[in-house]
């Protein structure tokens, strides 16, 4: 059987606060959109540039944030990755985002960015979270 392209301005789900699933031929599961994501100035007390379910942010300390969310994930297995970068100087230097303190919660994600071999926490130009199951 062959399979055609669908264009479409919405897809929506059929249950609330989830996300569509998309199968393969087979009806296996091979993926899920983002839930939620958020891009912002982690210099300027976490200035949003753009985002998607998100709502308050927290700055707990240097590198230090917590990020909500506005509808809650209906459990805390989800998957977090994230990328910082800042400009010292005039030069691009990336840092790592750090674990969560205490994990995951169905609201919110804490994480860390730090840089050199030391993990040093600091407060990063351009920050980038993603959250997905």
């Amino acid at each position: 059987m062959a399979y055609g392209t669908i264009y479409s301005d919405t897809i929506q789900g059929s249950t609330a606060n989830t996300a569509p699933v998309f199968k393969d031929g087979n009806t296996v599961e091979i993926g899920q959109l983002c839930k939620a994501w958020v891009n912002f100035d982690g210099t300027s007390g976490g200035s949003v540039r753009a985002s998607f379910n998100t709502s308050s942010k927290t700055r707990n300390g240097t590198g230090d944030w917590t990020q909500s969310f506005t509808i809650s994930f209906v459990d805390a297995s989800y998957t977090f990755v994230s990328t910082s970068a800042c400009a010292p100087g005039g030069g691009w230097s990336y840092g790592l985002i750090g674990g969560h303190n205490g994990g995951n919660t169905t609201s919110n994600v804490r994480f860390r960015t730090a840089q050199g071999s030391a993990y040093t926490q600091v407060d990063e130009g351009q920050i980038s979270c993603l959250e997905t199951r």
